[in-house]
């Protein structure tokens, strides 16, 4: 029985990174128009909370070493750099944002300190 509902668990983590990752593209390329006025540090609040969030799903969601996680984060790093770049272009007519690209990394190095603090606990109740 633990077994079907770590497996029901994990499936569920893996569908919501899924679609944060729908919601964060579209939040993404949300024409510039239609946004309301932020601070500039709620906006970079959100960034980072935006990819923490993905990447502590990344972490949970998929079993595999330090090495690939870092790989998965790395990619959805340079993922937030496409969307940073895409934000530039005349139809989103937004602009890109080193600092949010910063904003996105920081979120995703909370996320490997959280997600290896939450595998490390998972290890040892198992045992």
């Amino acid at each position: 029985m633990k077994t079907f509902f770590a497996n029901w668990f994990f499936f569920a983590v893996r569908l919501l990174f899924w679609l944060t990752l729908v919601v964060v593209a579209v939040l993404s390329l949300w024409p510039g128009d239609a946004h309301p006025p932020t601070s500039p540090w709620s906006d970079k609040f959100g960034h980072g909370l935006a990819y923490f969030v993905l990447g502590l799903q990344w972490i949970v969601g998929w079993f595999g070493s330090l090495r690939n996680w870092l790989i998965g984060l790395a990619v959805l790093w340079l993922y937030s750099g496409l969307m940073e770049m895409v934000q530039a272009t005349a139809i989103i007519g937004r602009t890109a944002s080193g600092a949010d690209l910063l904003a996105n990394g920081a979120g995703l190095l909370l996320a490997l300190a959280c997600g290896l603090l939450i595998r490390s606990r998972l290890a040892k109740s198992k045992s």
